[in-house]
């Protein structure tokens, strides 16, 4: 899936500083060490515990990376860094929105087969998303199974004692 640089920063617009200009393009793939950085790519310059990513900037646009996100002031003056307020928020948000957000597909699709293996044991149920990571829901739908699976459902299915 292809998908533009600009297309992809506008899930952190909140948190870029200043403007953005840098040429749209195809981003090959995201990293956060230069050493790993190639053409096309988006290097995000992080502060670590040992190192600073910032002090790699250059090395990754030398590999070929097209834009460089951080959260810090480092006095160099390429048009191709995006310059945000939280780095790790943004790299997050972006990594999100580049791979299309894997975690909500997870979901669907691990609730899909409950539904599944639900409706194979002749369980009627429905499916609703889009709540608001309700815990008290999960909770309460945790305890209906729990009390169907100690009756022994589906039939032959026991929790060991």
């Amino acid at each position: 899936m292809k998908m533009l640089f600009f297309e992809m920063i506008k899930v952190i617009q909140d948190q870029i500083t200043g403007n953005v200009r840098i040429p749209d393009f195809n981003p090959n793939k995201l990293c956060y060490d230069s050493r790993f950085a190639e053409s096309g790519d988006v290097f995000f310059a992080i502060k670590g515990y040992k190192t600073d990513g910032n002090m790699y900037i250059n090395n990754a646009f030398e590999k070929g990376a097209l834009a460089v996100v951080t959260d810090a002031f480092n006095g160099i003056t390429d048009s191709r860094i995006v310059r945000v307020k939280d780095i790790r928020k943004a790299m997050a948000l972006m990594s999100c929105r580049f791979y299309d957000f894997p975690s909500s597909k997870m979901k669907r699709e691990r609730c899909e087969k409950l539904k599944v293996f639900c409706e194979a044991m002749f369980v009627k149920i429905g499916l609703v998303f889009g709540l608001a990571r309700s815990h008290q829901l999960q909770a309460y739908f945790h305890s209906i199974l729990r009390s169907k699976i100690s009756e022994g459902w589906p039939s032959g299915l026991r929790r060991p004692a």
